[in-house]
């Protein structure tokens, strides 16, 4: 099996894996007939379990299990209740996991691919100038070949046209020893021509794919200021010092907007322990409490509290990667969303 026949297989298992989630998630509806978590719930379950279990990590299918109100019922009425809560959260969690799969194992996968094939595509055209230049092709003869078939490959993926029809550099010898280009500024010139449009317009898909994960201008100039450097450091990021980074930066981002809406006259203080002025969690915390207070918004203060983990986290995290280091600024431009809905600062 090539390479392009491997993506295409994994794909058709993530298109499979989102077909069981989806038909896992219309059934929920039928299963709130009484009694409370009945036979049929229970089938529902454990088969969604198992495909959690084969498609995804085993910490998915116990996030999934150990999913629903952690509370005792008092009455009949009340364990019902719990339970079309615990029914509606499990449906949340598939959502999310159809979502995570599709985005991160295709769109943000898509995008480490684009920042390889960039790569791989200007060590060819530097080979291609090296070799007709003067530099003997001896060193580069295996490294062209294999990097050239990956290029090829993944351009047929993304449907792409290669520009590069010299397959090795004994045919890309045959072109510029023929006489069409006899001056190492042809050569030169000749490659920019094919090479440049191709480079431009992955360097635009790759810059974009990114861009779409970030939030609005706010109009709070630090927080701006913050989200324009998680921009620039993911899209820039190449090693796992630079993943690490962007958890930073999301900290300093969350710290900002926390700083831009927390009056410690007004928001009631948790464990009386008065934040300082760059403990987001507690500025948050107390400020989400105050604006949004009861259990109807308990979703909501969980997750400003997990995307302040998360970023926390990353930037202690040696082994950070991009999938890690754009869900951190995901769930952090969620957060910042967020909080500038709740202070109506973001209104219609």
């Amino acid at each position: 099996m090539d390479k392009l026949d491997e993506i295409k297989m994994k794909r058709k298992i993530t298109d499979e894996c989102i077909e069981l989630l989806k038909k896992q998630i219309e059934k929920i509806e039928s299963l709130k007939s009484r009694p409370s978590y009945n036979p049929k719930y229970k089938i529902w379950k454990q088969f969604t379990l198992e495909i959690l279990r084969k498609y995804f990590k085993e910490k998915y299918a116990d996030m999934f299990d150990g999913s629903g109100p952690n509370r005792m019922a008092i009455s009949e009425e009340h364990r019902y209740k719990l339970f079309l809560e615990d029914l509606e959260e499990k449906k949340g969690f598939l959502e999310g996991f159809i979502e995570e799969k599709k985005e991160f194992e295709n769109d943000n996968i898509a995008v480490m691919d684009f920042k390889k094939l960039i790569q791989y595509v200007n060590t060819l055209r530097d080979i291609m100038i090296s070799v007709s230049t003067g530099e003997p092709p001896t060193r580069y003869v295996n490294e062209y070949i294999t990097k050239y078939q990956e290029v090829d490959e993944t351009l047929k993926l993304k449907n792409f046209e290669n520009p590069n029809p010299y397959s090795d550099l004994g045919k890309w010898r045959g072109k510029w020893s023929s006489g069409d280009l006899p001056t190492y500024q042809s050569r030169r010139q000749y490659i920019a021509n094919m090479y440049d449009p191709l480079i431009k317009e992955l360097n635009a898909i790759q810059i974009s794919k990114i861009s779409n994960l970030f939030v609005e201008v706010t109009g709070w100039t630090r927080v701006d200021r913050g989200v324009d450097k998680i921009k620039k450091q993911l899209e820039e990021a190449k090693n796992e010092e630079d993943f690490q980074s962007v958890g930073l930066f999301c900290r300093e981002a969350l710290i900002s907007v926390a700083q831009e809406v927390y009056d410690l006259k007004k928001h009631k203080i948790l464990n009386g322990v008065n934040p300082s002025n760059t403990d987001a969690n507690r500025m948050l915390e107390a400020y989400i409490e105050t604006e949004l207070g009861g259990s109807n918004n308990e979703v909501v203060r969980r997750v400003v509290k997990s995307s302040l983990a998360l970023a926390n986290e990353l930037q202690h995290r040696r082994t950070a990667t991009f999938r890690e280091a754009a869900l951190c600024a995901q769930a952090a431009f969620t957060v910042i969303n967020m909080i500038s809905i709740v202070s109506g600062h973001i209104h219609p």
